[in-house]
């Protein structure tokens, strides 16, 4: 991957905590390892990285640091804790992905939001998605409700960062899920597409039909369907795709209560498909 005229490559089995140190040491977890693969497929949780906890955290400081330095501020004590591979993966919003971001941050030498600009959005012509702002002004951006009429409560971007700060339009996602399902145009290598859905955790070990985790996508239905929530203040989402019919569905609503996962199946079912 050439990003900014050098090359960065980030290996699976290298230690994400260190890689995403900053220059002054902030931002490490002490005498924590978190492998990249680990945080991509959430074998992991950061235990001091839960929302409520780094919403509590960044309250004071939110505005004035970074990401590295936020990061720093809530894990700098937090351990990794690992869930035995092939048991259930324990979903951490904040810890894995967060880190990710940071890695990225550090070996472009760009900011994550300019990076998924350059590298996703803008080669997919994705004009309606980018890095959420603090202060969005409707109509451009859907006000979100937690139930009825009651708008939700606010939440600074820079506590989900890389785990959830993004927003976007169905049709936007519309090519993402082209480009995942036909490899063009090509952001990653097949193989490496292939390795994001390829089962690496058991959902319940010893019943394969609930299905796996691969590296961000659920993996259902034995590979017929990859599919993955999202869950915000104010909003709720869900996207799924069916690789054997060239199918997608996507669901996103402003009001955070939605069962949009029940939207999603039924959906399927007047496409002639099964969801799981």
């Amino acid at each position: 991957m050439a990003v900014a005229r050098r090359t960065v490559t980030v290996e699976l089995d290298e230690d994400l905590v260190e890689r995403a140190r900053d220059r002054s040491g902030r931002g490490q977890a002490k005498d924590a390892a978190v492998i990249v693969e680990e945080a991509l497929a959430v074998y992991l949780g950061m235990k001091a990285l839960d929302e409520a906890q780094a919403e509590r955290t960044l309250s004071r400081t939110r505005r004035r640091n970074s990401p590295t330095t936020n990061f720093a501020r809530c894990g700098r004590s937090a351990a990794a804790r690992r869930d035995p591979r092939g048991h259930r993966p324990r979903r951490s919003r904040f810890g894995g992905y967060y880190l990710l971001g940071l890695v990225i941050e550090r070996d472009s030498g760009i900011s994550y939001a300019q990076f998924l600009t350059r590298h996703i959005f803008d080669p997919l012509q994705m004009q309606h998605t980018g890095y959420d702002v603090n202060h969005p002004a409707p109509p451009g951006h859907a006000v979100g409700y937690v139930h009825g009429s009651r708008p939700a409560r606010y939440i600074d971007m820079s506590v989900p960062f890389a785990a959830g700060a993004l927003d976007s339009t169905t049709s936007d996602l519309a090519r993402w899920n082209t480009a995942l399902l036909t490899g063009r145009p090509a952001l990653l290598r097949r193989s490496t597409l292939q390795q994001m859905f390829s089962p690496s955790a058991s959902i319940s070990p010893g019943h394969p039909d609930a299905g796996a985790y691969g590296y961000g996508w659920f993996i259902d239905l034995r590979g017929a369907e990859y599919d993955h929530d999202g869950l915000i203040n104010g909003f709720a989402t869900y996207n799924s795709i069916f690789p054997r019919r060239q199918i997608a569905i996507i669901v996103l609503s402003n009001l955070q209560s939605s069962d949009v996962r029940t939207i999603d199946d039924h959906l399927a079912a007047l496409l002639g498909q099964q969801a799981r």
